[in-house]
């Protein structure tokens, strides 16, 4: 229960400043954290659904394995600067 009411106090600070979008990576980042029963605790402390939860878990891993584009040419260039 502990878990829960520093969840609750958390939500209840940030929410009025979090959008839709940043709301649900903040629960799954909070669901995350408490491990097993994470979703659950979170969902219903925020008032949303744990589909909702598990979407944010699943932007976040996705975003994880996002590869970055490299501009080989750009790179050589801030070397060469570098280097004078």
């Amino acid at each position: 229960m502990d878990q829960a009411l520093a969840v609750e106090a958390k939500f209840k600070a940030l929410s009025p400043r979090l959008d839709e979008a940043t709301l649900r990576l903040w629960a799954a980042a909070e669901a995350r954290g408490l491990g097993r029963g994470g979703v659950s605790v979170v969902a219903k402390v925020a008032g949303l659904s744990r589909t909702t939860v598990y979407a944010g878990l699943a932007e976040i891993e996705a975003a994880g394995k996002a590869k970055v584009k490299r501009n080989k040419a750009a790179a050589q260039a801030m070397v060469a600067v570098a280097h004078k």
